[in-house]
């Protein structure tokens, strides 16, 4: 399994929830200046050519359970903030809200088995939650047809 129970994470924050993915699938994260339709400007960097490579981008509800899904709403935003998570040389990229420097969690993954991307989740001091996403399998809902 990619995921350790007790390592370093990169928590981030999408779907106005906490989640957090093992810092070395992290390979980058940008910031992209969008337009008042929310498309991506000419002169940014697109998210689906990172490195040259296409990406495909992701919006992480798709990754959660029916469950967890909240409705979003709001204005666009100015900026597209982009997450890319790589498992064996295959990349996507995560719409994100914003990206914390990586820290160390420990948790348990539950007995019963989880449903889509999550993989488990830890409740933090001030008791908020954060959600750890399996890579892999983010990578797997990411590229299927």
């Amino acid at each position: 399994m990619f995921v350790e129970a007790d390592a370093l994470y990169r928590v981030f924050r999408a779907a106005r929830m906490a989640f957090a993915l093992p810092d070395g699938a992290v390979v980058e994260w940008q910031s992209l200046e969008v337009d008042a339709a929310g498309c991506v400007l000419a002169e940014s960097e697109s998210p689906v050519g990172v490195d040259g490579r296409p990406v495909p981008l992701l919006e992480v509800e798709s990754l959660l359970p029916k469950w967890m899904q909240k409705p979003q709403a709001g204005p666009v935003e100015e900026r597209l903030e982009v997450l890319v998570v790589e498992v064996n040389d295959v990349r996507v990229a995560l719409r994100v809200e914003q990206v914390d420097d990586p820290v160390e969690l420990e948790f348990e993954p539950p007995a019963g088995g989880v449903e889509g991307a999550v993989l488990g989740a830890k409740l933090q001091e001030d008791g908020s939650v954060v959600f750890i996403l399996d890579p892999a399998e983010v990578v797997r809902l990411g590229t299927r047809s």
